[in-house]
């Protein structure tokens, strides 16, 4: 959540994917609402000197707005997407990348003790392992709901720069 530099407006991200504009002068409900990420959004930043409005998410994206406030009420606020930035990585992807490692590593260890077995033995394990592949696959769904890419963003003061530091140890500068 950021408030804007002049007070009558509240930008507002939640983990339900939906970016939401309240105009504090127009009222309580939502002036403009967007569902432009995948997952959910971490950090919201609005720039002091220019009209520009940043949203990061967990889908490992930044998506920077042309975002105009209106003093005149008979004038409506702007709001125009200019650019999805992608420049991080999803921190699961390397958690399931090392499961898929160990996994491989134990049905080798598990192949190597079947060759000393008799054949019967063999038939009977086989099948089990087709029946337990379904539940091998329960870490990776644990995993991809605990998603995390991008935490927070900035801008630069002064110049039109977006700063962006992420689940992946990485901070990343997006200028124009």
């Amino acid at each position: 959540m950021v408030l804007h530099p002049e007070g009558n407006n509240l930008f507002i991200g939640g983990l339900d994917r939906t970016f939401s504009w309240m105009d504090l002068e127009l009222g309580t409900k939502p002036w403009k609402k967007l569902r432009t990420h995948q997952s959910g959004i971490r950090s919201i930043t609005y720039h002091k000197r220019y009209p520009l409005l940043a949203t990061v998410s967990d889908d490992a994206t930044a998506i920077v707005y042309h975002a105009r406030t209106s003093q005149d009420l008979e004038k409506e606020n702007e709001l125009v997407p200019v650019k999805r930035l992608f420049g991080h990585k999803i921190l699961a992807k390397r958690e399931l990348t090392k499961l898929k490692e160990q996994k491989i590593n134990e049905e080798n260890i598990q192949e190597e003790e079947e060759d000393n077995k008799n054949e019967e033995k063999k038939k009977i394990n086989n099948k089990t392992q087709d029946e337990n592949s379904d539940n091998e696959e329960t870490p990776q769904t644990k995993l991809d709901n605990t998603r995390l890419s991008i935490l927070c963003a900035t801008f630069h003061p002064i110049q039109p720069w977006l700063i962006t530091s992420g689940a992946d140890g990485n901070i990343a500068l997006f200028t124009y």
